[in-house]
């Protein structure tokens, strides 16, 4: 009697999992519009650009999307970029952004702001976020699953067909000011943050795909006090050099930036805010230029 039951267990267990996976394409959005319901939606904003019309792409934590703004480039400097970026964004979902992206776009260089690198919740929940990121992938049902309410007649057999284009090509612009009153942040120092291996293996796999595609991979850090310091600017620093990648450690560079932490951040140095980031997008936007004939 109980080899039935564990066999009926097992068959439920198995018709269970064969449902879900059949209701995948189903629950999956079909476009990456607002009415879609796709996550990271601002982000994934690219995917309804046109094809091959992105030069430079970049990934990253909010670090990214509040400091570099396309518009402002490709209006000064005449190239077109795109801002995949995410609040909190973790270096996996990095990977899989760039590997949707790069289906469709070409880019000259894709660059990373690190801030994101360090991103750590512990060994564990590390690893939980992952296998559950992983479940979410293979059974996309159990990810989606809140969209049963918005289901129509083209949820059923049609192709994902994504349309919708983010007018600030993934910035957000981010108003009002909030002054940083710390000290000097930048103390020289050789000490180095360590990188943890779950975090280095994914970054290891970002730059070896990107590479593979013959696109220049680039690191920058952007000005922030709350976030950066010395002994992340060393990690980095010898990371890129071994993996044959730039690093632009702004942090370095806000005397040159004139980054004035009165008026250009708008939560204490945590964030730049829209002064802040035209800063920075004049100076990245010509150094990109520069560096790869855009």
């Amino acid at each position: 009697m109980r080899k039935e039951h564990m066999i009926k267990a097992a068959a439920f267990v198995l018709i269970g999992l064969g449902l879900l996976f059949l209701a995948g394409p189903v629950m999956t959005p079909k476009n990456n519009d607002p009415a879609g319901g796709i996550h990271l939606q601002e982000a994934r904003g690219i995917l309804g650009e046109p094809e091959n019309s992105i030069d430079v792409i970049f990934v990253g934590d909010s670090e990214s999307y509040t400091s570099f703004c396309p518009k402002i480039a490709e209006k000064k400097y005449g190239f077109t970029s795109y801002v995949c970026g995410s609040a909190g964004q973790r270096l996996f979902e990095s990977y899989e952004l760039l590997q949707e992206a790069l289906e469709r776009q070409a880019p000259k260089a894709v660059v990373i702001e690190t801030n994101c690198i360090f991103r750590t919740h512990g060994w564990i929940k590390d690893c939980q976020e992952i296998a559950d990121h992983k479940l979410e992938q293979l059974f996309p049902a159990v990810d989606y699953h809140d969209r049963w309410k918005v289901l129509t007649a083209s949820d059923f057999g049609a192709k994902p067909l994504y349309t919708w284009i983010n007018d600030q090509k993934g910035y957000h612009k981010k108003k009002g000011t909030q002054t940083y009153v710390g000290d000097q942040y930048m103390k020289k120092s050789r000490g180095r943050k360590n990188i943890r291996p779950i975090q280095q293996f994914y970054l290891n796999k970002i730059v070896d795909f990107c590479q593979e595609k013959g696109i220049a991979v680039v690191f920058y850090s952007v000005p922030s006090p709350k976030n950066w310091n010395y002994e992340k600017h060393n990690s980095i620093e010898s990371y890129a050099e071994a993996k044959g990648c730039i690093f632009w450690d702004l942090n370095l560079k806000t005397d040159k930036l004139k980054i004035n932490w009165k008026k250009d951040s708008y939560d204490g140095g945590d964030h730049l805010n829209h002064t802040g980031a035209k800063k920075i997008t004049s100076y990245m936007g010509k150094k990109l230029k520069k560096k790869f004939g855009l």
